[in-house]
């Protein structure tokens, strides 16, 4: 069964950078850099392992995937792209079903339009990160969309 694609990010989604409202953190330091994360943030995120084949589409570039190790997430890998996330996503899902998790969704929106292609596209509020309804609404998303 193949799996719809996930494209992550980091900052605004998982590490939160601005003051958090309601959400309990703790640090978590990659490359000397200390990282606000939600509690239980991996516990929330491994269930998108099995829905999706995800990759990290993020600023972290190279970087993600030692944040997945401190938070003992799956060997996720980081997709390249250049200047755009949106465009570098669309060419690489190549018409399979995807979902992308960001914090800054309206401006790639607003460079590059919506495609009648685009599949879920989730704009997470920075101040909480993703939620456990942001992972619901992924993977009803994923069960519609898995290939069979």
């Amino acid at each position: 069964m193949a799996k719809p694609l996930l494209y992550l990010d980091i900052d605004g989604v998982i590490v939160l950078h601005e003051k958090p409202q309601r959400v309990a953190c703790r640090q978590v330091v990659v490359a000397g850099t200390p990282n606000a994360v939600p509690i239980g943030i991996e516990d929330l995120l491994l269930p998108l392992h099995d829905a999706f084949e995800v990759l990290w589409l993020t600023g972290w570039r190279s970087r993600a995937p030692l944040l997945g190790a401190k938070l003992h997430l799956p060997a996720w890998e980081p997709l390249e792209w250049g200047d755009h996330k949106l465009p570098a996503l669309r060419e690489h899902s190549a018409g399979r079903p995807w979902a992308w998790v960001d914090n800054e969704t309206d401006f790639e929106l607003r460079r590059h339009g919506r495609s009648a292609n685009d599949g879920l596209i989730l704009d997470i509020n920075d101040y909480t990160g993703i939620t456990t309804r942001d992972v619901a609404t992924l993977i009803r998303f994923a069960h519609d969309h898995s290939a069979s």
